[in-house]
Formats: structure tokens, sequence, C-alpha cells
């Protein structure tokens, strides 16, 4: 089942680009894409361990450090609400 999922994630149009060669590293075995130019075989190990132990979620970026929000989550509600209203008045 996971080996179809990997499939349709690589020939998608709309899958990122690093996420497809993700899925190609799951789909090979170390050695044969290490020796692809720009993939070290620490990369290429690195991404089957994750896809190993999280499947498909291990193929996604994991979460990265950030500012932190400024406003909470009532700001931005009324924010997607007041965007919302002017766009339904502008109709």
């Amino acid at each position: 089942m996971q080996h179809t999922q990997l499939q349709q994630l690589v020939k998608a149009p709309s899958t990122a680009q690093s996420l497809v060669l993700r899925a190609r590293i799951e789909q090979q075995s170390n050695q044969p894409i290490a020796a692809r130019p720009g993939i070290p075989q620490i990369t290429a190990s690195k991404w089957r361990r994750r896809f190993a132990q999280l499947g498909l979620e291990g193929l996604q970026d994991a979460p990265r450090p950030g500012r932190p929000s400024q406003h909470g989550p009532e700001v931005r509600e009324k924010i997607q609400h007041r965007a919302g209203l002017t766009a339904a008045c502008a109709l």
C-alpha cells in the first residue's frame, strides 16, 4: 500500500521536489542512491530510517523553530473574519 502511495507522490506534478526525492530514496537501497551526484549516503539512510519509523509522515519536513506568534488565535480569527466580509462585500 505504501509503495503505491510513494509512486503517486513521485508522479504527481504538484508534489514538492524535496518530497519526490525522499520518496525516490525510499524506493531504492542506500548505495545506488548515494551513487547519484548530490545525495550523500548519510542523507539516504536518514530518510529511509524516518520512513521505516514513521511511514509517509516521516518524509515530511519536521517543524522548524521560528519566531513565536505575536498575536493569539482570537486576533487571527478576527482578521480572517474581516477578510471574508471584505471579499463578500466586493461581490
